[in-house]
């Protein structure tokens, strides 16, 4: 049976994002569970909208009661990085890259004891980091936007830059970025990093 799929509306079109399976949420809570961290007060349920599988709380809860508290092994960080098997590898990038760095080779089948972690994460995130021009013109006014161009903008240039740093002669400008954030603000044309 194909996996549910869920509709996500943005702007004048539409995305098609597959759910995850019940078989990967279920990996998803034993890799958690070797990890530390306690899953008795969840359960795999199912969404009534979409059939889709979801997270529940296993039994009621008084306010302020944890459902699920990760262990700190569990977090994706660049002290988990470098325990890892890439770790040598990307020492001395920038910590963002470094942690997508290894979702990307725990995602392409190296070694990881993040891989159940990782294969439950969408093939494509559904952040506006990654709208098209069109989609981002829905934020315009707004600080979002702002925080978005300049995250582009240290993307782009860490992109270009031989050692993967955002630092550094080979990387980005403050002036650059903001101007991106001022052609953004007079709702100008998009600046090279949109």
């Amino acid at each position: 049976m194909p996996a549910p799929r869920l509709r996500v509306q943005q702007a004048a079109s539409a995305q098609v994002v597959t759910a995850p399976s019940q078989k990967s949420i279920e990996d998803l809570l034993a890799w958690a569970r070797k990890q530390g961290t306690s899953t008795d007060k969840v359960s795999i349920s199912t969404a009534v909208e979409d059939g889709r599988p979801i997270l529940v709380a296993a039994k009621d809860l008084g306010a302020g009661e944890e459902a699920l508290t990760i262990n700190d092994a569990a977090w994706l960080s660049p002290a988990t990085v470098a325990k890892s098997s890439i770790g040598k590898a990307v020492a001395g990038l920038e910590p963002w890259l470094q942690v997508a760095l290894l979702i990307l080779a725990a995602r392409n089948g190296a070694a990881s004891d993040f891989a159940p972690y990782v294969s439950s994460l969408p093939a494509q995130p559904q952040t506006p980091l990654f709208w098209s021009n069109e989609q981002l013109r829905m934020l315009q006014g707004t600080q979002l936007l702002d925080s978005l161009a300049g995250y582009r903008c240290v993307i782009r240039h860490t992109q270009h830059s031989p050692t993967g740093s955002a630092s550094g002669p080979a990387a980005y400008s403050e002036p650059t970025c903001r101007a991106a954030r001022r052609k953004q603000a007079a709702h100008t044309e998009p600046h090279e990093c949109f």
